[in-house]
Protein backbone atom coordinates (compact mmCIF):
# COMPACT_ATOMS: atom_id res chain seq x y z
CA UNK A 1 0.00 0.00 0.00
CA UNK A 2 1.84 2.92 -1.23
CA UNK A 3 3.52 5.21 1.35
CA UNK A 4 2.20 3.90 4.26
CA UNK A 5 5.68 2.35 5.60
CA UNK A 6 5.73 -1.64 7.35
CA UNK A 7 4.51 -2.38 10.74
CA UNK A 8 6.88 -3.91 13.12
CA UNK A 9 6.31 -6.90 14.52
CA UNK A 10 8.56 -8.73 17.66
CA UNK A 11 7.86 -12.03 16.05
CA UNK A 12 7.53 -13.00 11.81
CA UNK A 13 6.44 -15.99 10.27
CA UNK A 14 5.26 -16.06 6.61
CA UNK A 15 2.84 -19.01 7.07
CA UNK A 16 2.36 -19.60 10.67
CA UNK A 17 0.04 -18.08 13.28
CA UNK A 18 2.04 -16.83 15.62
CA UNK A 19 1.89 -12.82 15.64
CA UNK A 20 3.26 -10.77 18.38
CA UNK A 21 2.38 -6.97 18.09
CA UNK A 22 4.74 -3.92 19.57
CA UNK A 23 2.87 -1.61 20.68
CA UNK A 24 1.30 0.85 18.49
CA UNK A 25 0.07 3.28 21.09
CA UNK A 26 3.28 5.58 20.92
CA UNK A 27 3.55 4.99 17.13
CA UNK A 28 2.74 7.80 14.55
CA UNK A 29 -0.96 7.81 13.76
CA UNK A 30 -0.15 6.78 9.94
CA UNK A 31 1.66 3.64 10.62
CA UNK A 32 -0.97 2.53 12.70
CA UNK A 33 -2.65 1.22 9.71
CA UNK A 34 0.26 -0.08 7.79
CA UNK A 35 1.06 -3.46 6.21
CA UNK A 36 2.68 -6.04 8.15
CA UNK A 37 6.38 -6.27 6.74
CA UNK A 38 7.17 -9.60 5.32
CA UNK A 39 10.36 -10.56 5.53
CA UNK A 40 10.38 -13.41 2.44
CA UNK A 41 8.02 -13.90 0.22
CA UNK A 42 6.34 -17.21 -0.95
CA UNK A 43 8.00 -18.68 -4.22
CA UNK A 44 5.25 -19.76 -6.60
CA UNK A 45 5.16 -22.90 -7.42
CA UNK A 46 6.31 -23.99 -10.82
CA UNK A 47 4.60 -26.75 -12.44
CA UNK A 48 6.98 -28.51 -14.61
CA UNK A 49 8.23 -31.82 -15.49
CA UNK A 50 11.34 -32.76 -13.16
CA UNK A 51 13.66 -33.01 -16.81
CA UNK A 52 15.71 -30.44 -17.58
CA UNK A 53 13.77 -28.33 -20.74
CA UNK A 54 14.19 -24.78 -22.28
CA UNK A 55 10.62 -24.73 -22.73
CA UNK A 56 9.04 -25.19 -19.10
CA UNK A 57 5.13 -24.43 -21.19
CA UNK A 58 5.61 -27.44 -23.47
CA UNK A 59 6.66 -29.20 -20.50
CA UNK A 60 4.16 -29.06 -18.53
CA UNK A 61 1.70 -29.65 -21.42
CA UNK A 62 3.73 -32.73 -21.19
CA UNK A 63 3.52 -33.67 -17.69
CA UNK A 64 -0.48 -33.17 -18.07
CA UNK A 65 -0.84 -35.54 -20.38
CA UNK A 66 0.68 -38.36 -18.28
CA UNK A 67 -1.43 -38.08 -15.73
CA UNK A 68 -3.03 -40.88 -14.21
CA UNK A 69 -5.16 -42.04 -11.41
CA UNK A 70 -2.22 -44.27 -9.98
CA UNK A 71 -0.86 -40.78 -9.30
CA UNK A 72 -3.26 -40.23 -6.56
CA UNK A 73 -4.00 -42.38 -3.63
CA UNK A 74 -6.62 -45.14 -3.81
CA UNK A 75 -8.84 -43.26 -1.29
CA UNK A 76 -8.77 -39.78 -3.61
CA UNK A 77 -12.33 -38.82 -4.42
CA UNK A 78 -13.41 -37.91 -7.96
CA UNK A 79 -16.53 -36.55 -9.14
CA UNK A 80 -18.80 -33.46 -9.73
CA UNK A 81 -20.28 -30.75 -7.73
CA UNK A 82 -23.96 -29.52 -8.56
CA UNK A 83 -26.71 -27.40 -6.87
CA UNK A 84 -29.62 -28.00 -5.70
CA UNK A 85 -31.36 -24.69 -6.40
CA UNK A 86 -28.98 -24.42 -9.57
CA UNK A 87 -30.61 -28.05 -10.90
CA UNK A 88 -34.37 -28.31 -9.47
CA UNK A 89 -35.32 -25.08 -9.75
CA UNK A 90 -37.48 -22.55 -7.47
CA UNK A 91 -40.65 -25.59 -6.62
CA UNK A 92 -42.29 -25.91 -3.30
CA UNK A 93 -42.47 -29.46 -3.66
CA UNK A 94 -41.55 -31.80 -1.01
CA UNK A 95 -42.08 -29.43 1.85
CA UNK A 96 -39.29 -26.92 0.60
CA UNK A 97 -39.97 -23.48 1.91
CA UNK A 98 -38.94 -20.07 0.38
CA UNK A 99 -34.93 -19.67 0.10
CA UNK A 100 -32.85 -16.39 -0.45
CA UNK A 101 -31.76 -17.74 -3.44
CA UNK A 102 -35.86 -17.39 -4.71
CA UNK A 103 -35.85 -13.74 -3.67
CA UNK A 104 -32.34 -13.34 -5.83
CA UNK A 105 -33.59 -14.89 -8.86
CA UNK A 106 -36.87 -12.99 -9.03
CA UNK A 107 -35.43 -9.63 -8.35
CA UNK A 108 -32.01 -9.74 -10.90
CA UNK A 109 -33.31 -12.37 -13.57
CA UNK A 110 -36.91 -12.49 -13.31
CA UNK A 111 -36.38 -16.56 -13.62
CA UNK A 112 -38.64 -18.67 -11.20
CA UNK A 113 -38.77 -21.77 -13.55
CA UNK A 114 -38.17 -25.31 -12.96
CA UNK A 115 -33.88 -25.26 -13.83
CA UNK A 116 -33.03 -28.15 -15.13
CA UNK A 117 -35.86 -30.04 -13.20
CA UNK A 118 -33.44 -32.67 -11.66
CA UNK A 119 -36.16 -32.54 -8.67
CA UNK A 120 -38.62 -34.27 -10.36
CA UNK A 121 -36.66 -36.66 -12.79
CA UNK A 122 -34.39 -39.66 -11.78
CA UNK A 123 -30.66 -39.03 -13.39
CA UNK A 124 -30.00 -40.77 -16.17
CA UNK A 125 -26.92 -40.43 -16.36
CA UNK A 126 -27.04 -42.43 -12.63
CA UNK A 127 -27.97 -45.07 -14.71
CA UNK A 128 -25.45 -44.83 -17.27
CA UNK A 129 -21.88 -43.64 -15.22
CA UNK A 130 -21.54 -45.13 -12.17
CA UNK A 131 -22.18 -43.08 -9.95
CA UNK A 132 -22.27 -42.44 -6.19
CA UNK A 133 -24.47 -40.00 -4.27
CA UNK A 134 -22.85 -37.91 -1.29
CA UNK A 135 -23.68 -35.16 0.99
CA UNK A 136 -21.39 -32.25 1.03
CA UNK A 137 -21.17 -28.53 2.43
CA UNK A 138 -23.23 -25.73 1.38
CA UNK A 139 -25.48 -25.84 -1.37
CA UNK A 140 -23.20 -28.26 -2.79
CA UNK A 141 -24.16 -31.76 -3.75
CA UNK A 142 -21.04 -33.90 -4.38
CA UNK A 143 -21.71 -36.85 -7.35
CA UNK A 144 -19.11 -39.18 -6.79
CA UNK A 145 -18.44 -41.28 -9.99
CA UNK A 146 -17.03 -44.11 -8.52
CA UNK A 147 -19.52 -46.65 -7.31
CA UNK A 148 -22.30 -48.43 -8.95
CA UNK A 149 -25.24 -46.65 -6.89
CA UNK A 150 -26.17 -44.04 -5.82
CA UNK A 151 -26.97 -43.80 -2.09
CA UNK A 152 -26.29 -41.14 0.39
CA UNK A 153 -23.09 -40.90 2.19
CA UNK A 154 -22.67 -39.47 5.62
CA UNK A 155 -19.29 -38.06 6.93
CA UNK A 156 -17.21 -35.11 7.80
CA UNK A 157 -18.41 -31.26 7.78
CA UNK A 158 -16.30 -28.54 6.43
CA UNK A 159 -16.35 -25.09 4.63
CA UNK A 160 -16.41 -24.44 0.98
CA UNK A 161 -14.78 -21.14 0.11
CA UNK A 162 -13.64 -19.40 -3.32
CA UNK A 163 -10.13 -19.15 -3.64
CA UNK A 164 -7.77 -17.99 -5.82
CA UNK A 165 -4.20 -17.30 -6.31
CA UNK A 166 -2.49 -13.30 -6.40
CA UNK A 167 0.58 -12.42 -8.18
CA UNK A 168 1.89 -9.39 -7.81
CA UNK A 169 1.55 -7.13 -11.02
CA UNK A 170 4.88 -6.17 -10.62
CA UNK A 171 8.04 -6.49 -8.82
CA UNK A 172 7.50 -3.77 -6.31
CA UNK A 173 7.38 -4.20 -2.77
CA UNK A 174 4.44 -2.50 -2.75
CA UNK A 175 2.32 -4.87 -5.34
CA UNK A 176 3.80 -7.65 -2.99
CA UNK A 177 2.60 -6.97 -0.05
CA UNK A 178 -0.90 -6.42 -2.22
CA UNK A 179 -1.14 -9.89 -3.49
CA UNK A 180 -0.30 -11.24 0.69
CA UNK A 181 -2.90 -8.60 1.52
CA UNK A 182 -5.74 -10.19 -1.39
CA UNK A 183 -5.17 -13.58 0.25
CA UNK A 184 -5.35 -12.55 3.77
CA UNK A 185 -9.16 -10.35 2.60
CA UNK A 186 -9.88 -13.10 -0.02
CA UNK A 187 -9.34 -16.39 2.12
CA UNK A 188 -8.14 -15.46 5.75
CA UNK A 189 -11.27 -13.43 6.42
CA UNK A 190 -12.71 -16.95 6.68
CA UNK A 191 -10.01 -19.32 7.35
CA UNK A 192 -7.83 -17.76 10.42
CA UNK A 193 -11.09 -17.42 12.46
CA UNK A 194 -11.64 -21.04 11.65
CA UNK A 195 -7.98 -22.39 12.75
CA UNK A 196 -6.34 -19.98 15.07
CA UNK A 197 -9.95 -17.97 16.20
CA UNK A 198 -9.59 -14.22 15.10
CA UNK A 199 -9.89 -12.25 11.81
CA UNK A 200 -6.35 -11.64 9.60
CA UNK A 201 -3.99 -8.99 11.54
CA UNK A 202 -3.80 -7.10 8.39
CA UNK A 203 -8.14 -6.93 8.47
CA UNK A 204 -8.17 -5.47 11.78
CA UNK A 205 -5.37 -3.36 11.21
CA UNK A 206 -7.18 -1.96 8.33
CA UNK A 207 -10.91 -2.25 8.80
CA UNK A 208 -10.37 -1.53 12.55
CA UNK A 209 -13.83 -0.66 14.31
CA UNK A 210 -15.61 -1.64 11.14
CA UNK A 211 -14.58 -5.43 11.66
CA UNK A 212 -16.91 -7.29 14.75
CA UNK A 213 -14.31 -8.59 17.47
CA UNK A 214 -15.03 -12.07 19.02
CA UNK A 215 -15.58 -12.84 22.29
CA UNK A 216 -12.83 -15.26 24.04
CA UNK A 217 -15.73 -17.95 24.01
CA UNK A 218 -16.46 -17.40 20.06
CA UNK A 219 -13.08 -17.99 19.85
CA UNK A 220 -13.03 -21.34 21.88
CA UNK A 221 -16.27 -22.18 20.28
CA UNK A 222 -15.04 -21.45 15.86
CA UNK A 223 -11.25 -22.57 16.20
CA UNK A 224 -10.86 -25.46 14.77
CA UNK A 225 -14.70 -26.51 14.22
CA UNK A 226 -14.29 -27.76 10.67
CA UNK A 227 -13.29 -31.59 9.19
CA UNK A 228 -11.96 -31.01 5.94
CA UNK A 229 -11.70 -27.20 4.15
CA UNK A 230 -13.17 -27.49 0.41
CA UNK A 231 -11.73 -25.06 -2.12
CA UNK A 232 -14.13 -23.82 -5.42
CA UNK A 233 -11.11 -22.72 -7.76
CA UNK A 234 -11.77 -21.16 -10.98
CA UNK A 235 -8.57 -18.33 -11.89
CA UNK A 236 -6.10 -16.27 -10.68
CA UNK A 237 -5.27 -12.76 -10.43
CA UNK A 238 -2.51 -10.04 -10.29
CA UNK A 239 -2.69 -7.61 -7.32
CA UNK A 240 -1.42 -4.19 -7.44
CA UNK A 241 -0.90 -1.97 -4.68
CA UNK A 242 -3.43 0.98 -4.11
CA UNK A 243 -3.42 4.32 -1.82
CA UNK A 244 -5.35 3.92 1.01
CA UNK A 245 -6.53 6.90 2.65
CA UNK A 246 -5.53 6.41 6.76
CA UNK A 247 -8.87 9.22 7.59
CA UNK A 248 -12.02 6.86 6.34
CA UNK A 249 -14.74 6.00 8.17
CA UNK A 250 -16.60 3.41 7.78
CA UNK A 251 -20.28 3.03 8.00
CA UNK A 252 -21.64 0.32 5.59
CA UNK A 253 -20.30 -2.68 4.20
CA UNK A 254 -19.32 -0.93 0.78
CA UNK A 255 -17.32 1.61 2.55
CA UNK A 256 -14.67 -1.26 3.12
CA UNK A 257 -14.12 -2.00 -0.29
CA UNK A 258 -10.70 -0.33 -0.83
CA UNK A 259 -10.60 -0.88 -4.14
CA UNK A 260 -12.33 -3.40 -6.85
CA UNK A 261 -11.78 -6.47 -8.77
CA UNK A 262 -11.46 -5.62 -12.61
CA UNK A 263 -14.75 -6.72 -14.32
CA UNK A 264 -16.53 -7.62 -11.13
CA UNK A 265 -19.06 -4.93 -9.30
CA UNK A 266 -21.40 -6.92 -7.79
CA UNK A 267 -21.02 -8.09 -5.36
CA UNK A 268 -18.66 -6.00 -3.80
CA UNK A 269 -14.93 -7.24 -2.69
CA UNK A 270 -12.96 -6.46 0.16
CA UNK A 271 -9.39 -6.49 -1.09
CA UNK A 272 -7.70 -3.10 -0.20
CA UNK A 273 -5.53 -4.01 -3.68
CA UNK A 274 -6.56 -3.58 -7.51
CA UNK A 275 -6.95 -6.95 -9.09
CA UNK A 276 -6.98 -7.91 -12.67
CA UNK A 277 -6.48 -10.87 -15.53
CA UNK A 278 -3.01 -9.16 -16.47
CA UNK A 279 -0.03 -8.07 -15.16
CA UNK A 280 1.47 -4.24 -15.45
CA UNK A 281 2.99 -5.56 -19.25
CA UNK A 282 0.15 -6.18 -19.97
CA UNK A 283 0.12 -9.98 -20.14
CA UNK A 284 -2.85 -12.03 -19.29
CA UNK A 285 -2.55 -15.08 -16.10
CA UNK A 286 -3.34 -17.52 -18.47
CA UNK A 287 -5.54 -18.54 -21.63
CA UNK A 288 -8.88 -17.02 -21.78
CA UNK A 289 -12.05 -18.92 -21.60
CA UNK A 290 -15.52 -18.27 -24.05
CA UNK A 291 -17.84 -17.83 -21.03
CA UNK A 292 -16.49 -15.71 -19.32
CA UNK A 293 -14.41 -12.38 -19.36
CA UNK A 294 -13.41 -12.57 -15.44
CA UNK A 295 -12.23 -16.70 -15.85
CA UNK A 296 -8.68 -17.03 -17.54
CA UNK A 297 -7.05 -20.98 -16.82
CA UNK A 298 -4.15 -20.73 -15.08
CA UNK A 299 -3.79 -24.55 -13.01
CA UNK A 300 -0.75 -23.68 -11.30
CA UNK A 301 -2.63 -21.01 -9.19
CA UNK A 302 -4.62 -23.94 -7.70
CA UNK A 303 -1.23 -25.63 -6.48
CA UNK A 304 0.29 -22.57 -5.81
CA UNK A 305 -2.71 -21.60 -3.58
CA UNK A 306 -3.06 -25.37 -1.66
CA UNK A 307 0.45 -25.19 -1.12
CA UNK A 308 -0.04 -21.74 0.63
CA UNK A 309 -3.05 -22.80 2.84
CA UNK A 310 -1.06 -26.37 4.10
CA UNK A 311 1.79 -24.34 4.76
CA UNK A 312 -0.48 -21.19 6.56
CA UNK A 313 -3.36 -23.06 8.16
CA UNK A 314 -1.64 -26.05 9.89
CA UNK A 315 -1.83 -28.46 7.03
CA UNK A 316 -5.67 -28.77 7.23
CA UNK A 317 -7.52 -31.77 5.07
CA UNK A 318 -8.38 -30.15 1.35
CA UNK A 319 -11.05 -31.03 -1.08
CA UNK A 320 -11.50 -29.09 -4.07
CA UNK A 321 -14.86 -28.95 -4.68
CA UNK A 322 -15.24 -26.56 -7.40
CA UNK A 323 -13.35 -26.27 -11.00
CA UNK A 324 -14.88 -25.94 -14.41
CA UNK A 325 -14.32 -24.24 -18.29
CA UNK A 326 -16.86 -21.91 -19.06
CA UNK A 327 -18.33 -21.90 -22.26
CA UNK A 328 -20.92 -19.66 -23.95
CA UNK A 329 -23.95 -21.61 -24.79
CA UNK A 330 -24.78 -21.84 -27.90
CA UNK A 331 -27.54 -23.72 -29.13
CA UNK A 332 -26.91 -23.68 -33.12
CA UNK A 333 -23.66 -25.90 -32.47
CA UNK A 334 -24.63 -29.23 -33.47
CA UNK A 335 -25.49 -31.37 -30.10
CA UNK A 336 -23.10 -34.22 -31.76
CA UNK A 337 -20.64 -31.47 -32.27
CA UNK A 338 -20.94 -30.26 -28.60
CA UNK A 339 -20.28 -32.84 -26.81
CA UNK A 340 -16.99 -33.47 -28.26
CA UNK A 341 -15.17 -31.26 -25.66
CA UNK A 342 -11.38 -32.14 -25.40
CA UNK A 343 -10.54 -28.62 -24.12
CA UNK A 344 -12.51 -29.81 -20.72
CA UNK A 345 -10.42 -32.99 -20.87
CA UNK A 346 -7.44 -31.16 -21.35
CA UNK A 347 -8.96 -28.61 -18.34
CA UNK A 348 -9.56 -31.26 -16.12
CA UNK A 349 -5.48 -32.63 -16.31
CA UNK A 350 -4.13 -29.36 -15.88
CA UNK A 351 -5.82 -28.93 -12.92
CA UNK A 352 -5.18 -32.66 -11.61
CA UNK A 353 -1.40 -32.13 -12.34
CA UNK A 354 -1.46 -29.00 -10.27
CA UNK A 355 -3.32 -30.85 -7.25
CA UNK A 356 -0.60 -33.67 -7.88
CA UNK A 357 2.24 -30.94 -7.41
CA UNK A 358 1.07 -29.81 -4.16
CA UNK A 359 0.10 -32.56 -2.56
CA UNK A 360 4.44 -34.21 -3.12
CA UNK A 361 4.58 -30.65 -1.76
CA UNK A 362 2.70 -31.83 1.53
CA UNK A 363 -0.89 -30.29 0.58
CA UNK A 364 -3.20 -33.17 2.36
CA UNK A 365 -5.90 -32.72 -0.90
CA UNK A 366 -8.36 -35.92 -0.77
CA UNK A 367 -10.57 -34.84 -3.41
CA UNK A 368 -11.20 -32.91 -6.59
CA UNK A 369 -15.01 -32.16 -8.04
CA UNK A 370 -15.53 -30.46 -11.41
CA UNK A 371 -18.33 -28.24 -11.62
CA UNK A 372 -20.45 -28.70 -12.64
CA UNK A 373 -22.25 -32.25 -13.40
CA UNK A 374 -24.64 -30.78 -16.34
CA UNK A 375 -25.50 -27.82 -17.92
CA UNK A 376 -27.94 -25.80 -15.21
CA UNK A 377 -28.91 -22.40 -14.74
CA UNK A 378 -25.68 -20.57 -13.67
CA UNK A 379 -25.74 -17.74 -10.76
CA UNK A 380 -25.15 -14.24 -12.38
CA UNK A 381 -25.16 -15.68 -15.28
CA UNK A 382 -28.47 -17.84 -16.26
CA UNK A 383 -28.77 -20.14 -18.98
CA UNK A 384 -26.41 -18.30 -21.08
CA UNK A 385 -22.71 -20.35 -19.72
CA UNK A 386 -21.93 -23.67 -20.18
CA UNK A 387 -20.15 -25.74 -17.48
CA UNK A 388 -20.60 -29.48 -17.68
CA UNK A 389 -19.67 -33.18 -18.45
CA UNK A 390 -23.20 -33.67 -19.29
CA UNK A 391 -24.73 -31.32 -22.16
CA UNK A 392 -28.41 -30.45 -20.98
CA UNK A 393 -30.49 -30.03 -24.28
CA UNK A 394 -32.61 -27.03 -23.73
CA UNK A 395 -34.20 -27.36 -26.98
CA UNK A 396 -35.17 -31.04 -25.99
CA UNK A 397 -37.42 -31.42 -22.65
CA UNK A 398 -33.78 -30.75 -20.93
CA UNK A 399 -32.45 -34.24 -22.14
CA UNK A 400 -29.31 -35.09 -20.53
CA UNK A 401 -26.36 -36.42 -22.88
CA UNK A 402 -22.83 -37.79 -21.37
CA UNK A 403 -20.50 -35.95 -23.19
CA UNK A 404 -16.85 -37.17 -24.29
CA UNK A 405 -15.37 -35.88 -21.21
CA UNK A 406 -17.62 -37.93 -19.35
CA UNK A 407 -16.73 -40.87 -21.07
CA UNK A 408 -13.37 -39.91 -21.04
CA UNK A 409 -13.31 -39.56 -16.98
CA UNK A 410 -14.88 -43.14 -16.37
CA UNK A 411 -12.12 -44.81 -18.66
CA UNK A 412 -9.19 -42.24 -16.54
CA UNK A 413 -10.83 -43.47 -13.08
CA UNK A 414 -10.67 -46.91 -14.21
CA UNK A 415 -6.93 -46.86 -15.44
Amino acid sequence: MAGLGSLKKLETTIFGASRTVSSLRNENKSLRLTIRCWKGSVPPTTITDKTTSTDPIADAIAATSKITRKDFPTEFKFGCSTSAFQTEGKGDEGGRGPVTWDSYIEDDDGITDVAVDSYNRDSPICDTVPLRFTSSTGRQIQWLLEQPDCSTQAGEIGISIQAEWFLPASDTIQDQDAARRALDFFVGWFLEPLVFGDYPFIMKALVRDGLPEFTDDEKTLIKGSFDFIGINYYTSRYATAVTFDKDATFSAYSDYQFATVSGISNPPFLFVAFVTAENKDGEYIGAATPGSTKICIYPQGLSDVLVYMSNKYNNPKFFVTENGYPEKRDDTIAVETALQDDVWIQHILGHLYAISVAMKQGADVNGYFMWALMDCMEMGSGYTVWYRLAYTDYLNNLERILKKSAKWLKLFLAS
